[in-house]
This record gives C-alpha cells, structure tokens and sequence, in this order.
C-alpha cells in the first residue's frame, strides 16, 4: 500500500538541513520518495509493507493527504476518535 504525505514546514521549527535533503523521520516504513521539496512543503510518497505503522502524531499547523494505490490502508485518529479503511482509489485528509 502506498500513502502520500504532504507537510508544510513552519521554518523556525522544521528547517531544512544545510544539503536540502527531507528530514527523516523517527520511524521505519518499506519506502519513502520525495516528490517534491521546498523551503515552505513536503510532498512524499509512502510505501507501507503490510506490518508498518506510522505512530500517532500531530500536525498542528499542517493536512496529511492519504491514497490508495493498492492493498488497502487504516487509518486511525484521535480528537476526534475515527477509523477508516481506505480501499484502492480511495483518498482521506486529515
């Protein structure tokens, strides 16, 4: 399953590293592929194995954008309390 994740960057706290280069994030997922990269957003796309999770997070200033290309994604948030199983072609914002 692949899901895509679209971060704007506030600079003061989420400035990009003197080489340019995406900062990585504290997890692990089978791929991760920068689609696009600037001082102000992120566009990364996602490849999740069938075990991989990204952990609970919040983005107070920012909207994830997921979908589905194949296999099927979950998605859970809290605040509100809500569950979706996101099947291919299908898409969801948080």
């Amino acid at each position: 399953m692949r899901l895509t994740y679209i971060h704007p960057i506030t600079p003061a706290r989420d400035a990009m590293p003197p080489d340019g280069a995406p900062k990585k994030p504290n997890y692990n997922v089978k791929k991760i592929e920068a689609i696009a990269i600037g001082t102000d957003v992120q566009a990364r796309l996602f490849t999740l194995a069938p075990a991989d999770v990204i952990p609970w997070h919040h983005h107070s200033e920012s909207t994830d954008h997921y979908f589905v290309l194949r296999g099927a994604l979950t998605i859970e948030t809290r605040q509100p309390d809500d569950r979706r199983e996101l099947k291919i072609g299908e898409r969801h914002q948080i």
